[in-house]
């Protein structure tokens, strides 16, 4: 499956700004949809298996989900003089930032990726590295006692 990295910097009030009502209403078991910038990348398949990595303080994974869309040029979320490149997504687990699978477990499991600087959204993740990246993520998930079930969910895909 292809599988990408999405990046959240938590310290700008303009990104993520609907975070906590996305947490709350990924924590009742619904499916959060939204966009988000995939950097310089401008194809990402329909149904890519997507992380999000909170950067600059609590790093690690704090959410992931799948693609719903193909990647789209729309205004740019921060500077609105100019494009950005974006993915329709929907999100099944995001977890507040003390529950994050932190940075240096990912280094530790997955030292291929170079996890200590990550550039831009839309990374690639190769496809040994997305399968141990899945099992650690199931695995934390599992020790947070988080649901990583899609059952009842039907994504659409558009």
């Amino acid at each position: 499956m292809n599988t990408y990295l999405l990046l959240w910097n938590p310290t700008d009030p303009d990104a993520w700004n609907s975070y906590e009502r996305d947490r709350t209403q990924a924590l009742s078991g619904k499916m959060v949809r939204g966009g988000w910038s995939t950097g310089n990348n401008k194809s990402m398949p329909v149904g890519s298996r997507i992380f999000m990595v909170r950067q600059y303080e609590d790093r690690g994974i704090i959410a992931s989900g799948q693609t719903t869309g193909k990647v789209y040029r729309d205004e740019h979320w921060k500077d609105r003089d100019r494009e950005a490149n974006f993915v329709h997504a929907r999100w099944n687990v995001i977890l507040s930032p003390e529950q994050v699978l932190p940075i240096d477990a990912l280094k530790e499991s997955i030292p291929s990726v170079y996890w200590s600087w990550l550039p831009a959204s839309g990374r690639r993740v190769q496809d040994d590295d997305a399968k141990r990246l899945e099992a650690l993520w199931k695995g934390h998930l599992a020790q947070l006692g988080v649901s990583t079930s899609l059952e009842g969910h039907t994504l659409r895909f558009d």
